[in-house]
């Protein structure tokens, strides 16, 4: 028998240090994996419509990225197909625990309420809404894709809120003019938009502005190397700095808000994030209206936009504040139900819907069991992003009930008082934008010169749309950020029906009583001539009521 041999002191430090090695980090180490694509050169677009600084943009990204240790694939000017390839080998350079960043500086458009990612040789809008589906990269399928390969933390920076290069091309199925729509990441994501919902982002400041990059880059850049910033506070930080740099525009001041989506548990930090020298989050107080969306706390300004779920309509913010409802006497047009006037005080900042509800709105409620299955006719019009209508008071409230059940927000209609509020936007003027009604057709779908179905018209000006319903969002909104106000269709509120504002309330709530077989109905539809257009102007239907210039928007109380 052999007898064991003492093991050298120094030898027992060595297999005490390889198993305290081995036990404070894992066999594979964890990665930080980025994909940077920068777009300026669109080969079916006009030369307008070309970029300038987003390859410069990707380039300063890309650098910064790889300063902060990640390995970085950077592409420019990438087809569709070099998109497709890049995407599946930045997803297979990333495995569980990892971290993942994606940055995309291009064009990108809103389709159907999600958003899609311009590809340089993505065909032009003639070839219809579903190529263009097909050859644009869906960002949620993108999200989703990720998310299937286990990163602890991912990444999303996306600047692609530009002018939507198919704007004018004569479809009002694709897209809106400006920005992107908001999106509801997965757990372990955050989403930085370079501009808010419905705002442009800026390549420069003005026509001479020599720096290399855009507006949101430039500002975004250092936040990434500072230590101990969380990926919140770089995201507070650079929306402050950007709205205020993009007021200094020239030759007009400019509102560019970034926006952010955040589903990360705890902190990350891009440099230097010990857990015991910084909080969980660097979040300032918020200064503006905090809400729970979507399980997650958010901080908005006034004007902001959000929604509780991919399906839900656009949510926005509206501030509290004190007005005069009803018309004043000596008003044109001004009818007796409309007074006394008297004023009235809201309280709490609340949020409304940005459009009408829509019918992809309202077909998703069919869709998940709601809505009572009802499907409104569309007259032939189409669906998509147009207004449902064939809306009853009774249906609109169980859209609501749906919306509630599905978010877990108290979602309602709103009162009368509320719809008015909205609808004057601080004005006090007989429609928001003044007394002019020639102006009629830049913001609101009424009875116009290319109407023929009413006998009486507002033959001062043409709107496009004839008899029928315009898509959501067709025309300017008003100075509180809410389309369609005036026009399109008729829209449901909370109240039962009273002749006048007699023993009215004060402080916004809804008229009801038990016995109230009709219910108000405010803002005129596309069969209505400017009398009935102003913001004072009140109707009311009987609650079974349906037509086909008929619909509602919703509210949603603010609750932390």
């Amino acid at each position: 028998m052999v007898a064991p041999r003492a093991v050298a002191p120094f030898a027992l430090f060595l297999q005490f240090l390889a198993v305290v090695l081995f036990a404070t980090h894992p066999a594979q180490a964890e990665k930080r994996v980025a994909l940077v694509i920068g777009i300026n050169t669109y080969d079916n677009l006009a030369p307008h419509k070309q970029l300038v600084k987003a390859v410069n943009d990707s380039r300063s990204v890309a650098a910064t990225l790889r300063e902060l240790d990640f390995v970085v694939l950077h592409e420019e000017d990438v087809a569709r197909a070099r998109f497709n390839e890049l995407w599946q080998r930045f997803l297979g350079m990333i495995g569980p625990g990892d971290t993942a960043a994606f940055y995309f500086s291009g064009h990108g458009i809103e389709i159907g309420g999600t958003n899609h990612l311009i590809a340089r040789d993505t065909p032009p809008l003639a070839a219809g809404e579903i190529v263009l589906r097909r050859e644009s990269a869906n960002l949620t399928e993108l999200m989703a894709e990720l998310k299937r390969r286990g990163p602890r933390i991912s990444l999303f920076i996306i600047d692609a809120c530009r002018d939507n290069p198919f704007a004018a091309g004569g479809t009002k199925s694709i897209g809106r003019d400006l920005g992107l729509v908001p999106v509801q990441p997965p757990e372990g994501m955050f989403v930085l938009y370079s501009a808010g919902a419905g705002e442009k982002s800026l390549d420069r400041l003005y026509e001479g502005d020599h720096e290399p990059n855009s507006v949101f880059t430039r500002r975004l850049l250092p936040l990434m190397k500072l230590p101990r910033l969380t990926v919140q506070a770089v995201a507070l930080q650079v929306r402050q700095s950007v709205y205020e740099l993009a007021k200094r525009s020239r030759p007009f001041p400019h509102t560019q808000t970034p926006a952010y989506y955040d589903q990360i548990l705890g902190q990350f930090c891009l440099v230097s994030c010990p857990e015991d020298s910084i909080p969980l989050s660097l979040s300032p107080p918020c200064q503006g209206v905090e809400t729970n969306v979507a399980g997650t706390m958010r901080c908005f300004a006034i004007k902001d936009t959000f929604r509780d779920c991919l399906a839900c309509p656009e949510m926005t913010v509206v501030s509290a504040g004190t007005f005069a409802m009803g018309s004043p006497p000596g008003e044109t047009d001004r009818a007796d139900n409309e007074g006394p006037s008297h004023a009235v005080h809201i309280a709490r900042p609340f949020a409304v819907g940005r459009f009408e509800v829509t019918f992809d709105e309202w077909d998703a409620c069919v869709s998940g069991g709601g809505c009572n299955g009802y499907a409104p006719g569309d007259a032939g019009w189409g669906r998509g992003r147009r207004p449902a209508m064939h809306v009853s008071w009774l249906d609109a409230k169980m859209y609501v009930e749906w919306l509630k059940a599905k978010t877990g927000q108290p979602y309602r209609l709103l009162t009368e008082a509320e719809w008015e509020y909205a609808a004057r936007a601080g004005t006090t003027t007989p429609y928001h934008f003044g007394t002019d009604a020639t102006l009629l057709c830049r913001f609101a779908n009424g009875a116009d010169q290319s109407a023929t179905v009413p006998k009486v018209r507002n033959t001062s000006c043409n709107d496009s749309f004839g008899d029928m319903t315009a898509p959501v969002g067709a025309f300017s909104a008003n100075p509180f950020g809410l389309h369609d106000m005036l026009g399109n269709v008729w829209e449901w509120v909370e109240d039962c029906h009273q002749d006048n504002y007699n023993g009215a309330p004060t402080d916004g709530s809804a008229r009801v009583n038990a016995n109230c077989p009709s219910r108000v109905v405010r803002g005129g539809s596309w069969l209505i001539i400017p009398r009935g257009l102003r913001s004072a102007y009140r109707a009311h239907l009987k609650s079974d009521y349906r037509d086909d210039d008929v619909g509602f928007r919703v509210a949603r109380s603010i609750t932390p």
